[in-house]
């Protein structure tokens, strides 16, 4: 629906809401209202008055009557008017929340134990979910909970959600406060299926044994998640491993020349 669409449909509905109105004002004073909701005034009235009885006007619709066909006058016009086209935009669109309603939203689905509860193993976010997680840094800012988006999404064992977020730059080394749970340690163990399964891992990991026995029987890790989290830690591994070596290289070449210039001297 256009936009000049709308504004006819809205002009249309404003008409009928002034022709109704019309039609109880003239009922009030007495003056006769014919079928088409039109009436022609004092003219009108004095066609109206029964021979042998002059100057008496009679209404030739009751104001009941005219209350009734007004009130089914109105609520046909609103009927008719398609308030879609003006609630959603052009061409059929939803309108688009606000910013902060989104966010809202985007926090609750992704960043909280919301997010296990879904069953969906292959959810992803939309392009603007995930600029609102990098707007929130929902990636990288753990809650008051101590998880993040990265988290739940491990432990929910969304692979592709999980792929987002390290896309988006999340820590595949963050760790769940006070738990010492990262996201390898989420993955490897069963699906985190709701909120009362996660305060069960949560007082498990307080110790190792729990840990193991909670691992036990919560069933099988989630392979893509894993292997692509140990992939990243072996490369940033790997790249410690080489700004290390290059530390060691630039003393060593600092070492020579200092004992270079004492051999001159």
């Amino acid at each position: 629906m256009t936009a000049d669409d709308v504004k006819r449909s809205t002009e249309e509905f404003q008409q009928t809401l002034r022709s109704t109105l019309h039609k109880l004002l003239l009922a009030g004073a007495g003056w006769p209202v014919n079928n088409s909701g039109s009436s022609s005034g004092p003219a009108a009235a004095a066609a109206a008055v029964p021979a042998g009885r002059p100057g008496k006007v009679h209404s030739t619709v009751s104001g009941a009557e005219v209350a009734a066909a007004a009130a089914a006058a109105a609520a046909e016009a609103a009927a008719s008017v398609p308030l879609q086209g003006i609630v959603s935009g052009p061409a059929g669109t939803a309108a688009p929340a606000s910013d902060d309603s989104l966010h809202d939203m985007v926090r609750a689905k992704f960043c909280s134990s919301a997010l296990l509860e879904l069953p969906d193993q292959a959810l992803e976010a939309n392009a603007e979910e995930l600029a609102s997680i990098q707007q929130q840094r929902l990636h990288l800012d753990c809650t008051s909970f101590g998880w993040n988006a990265l988290h739940y999404a491990a432990a929910a064992h969304k692979a592709k959600l999980v792929q987002q977020l390290l896309q988006l730059g999340a820590d595949p080394a963050v760790v769940v406060k006070d738990y010492c749970l990262y996201p390898l340690h989420l993955a490897c163990m069963g699906r985190v299926k709701d909120e009362g399964q996660m305060i069960e891992l949560e007082d498990a990991a307080q110790s190792l044994y729990g840990l193991q026995a909670y691992a036990a029987k919560a069933g099988p890790p989630c392979s893509d998640i894993v292997q692509l989290l140990l992939l990243l830690l072996l490369l940033l591994l790997l790249l410690l491993l080489l700004l290390l070596l290059l530390l060691l290289l630039a003393n060593g070449t600092q070492q020579d020349r200092c004992v270079g210039s004492k051999t001159a001297s």
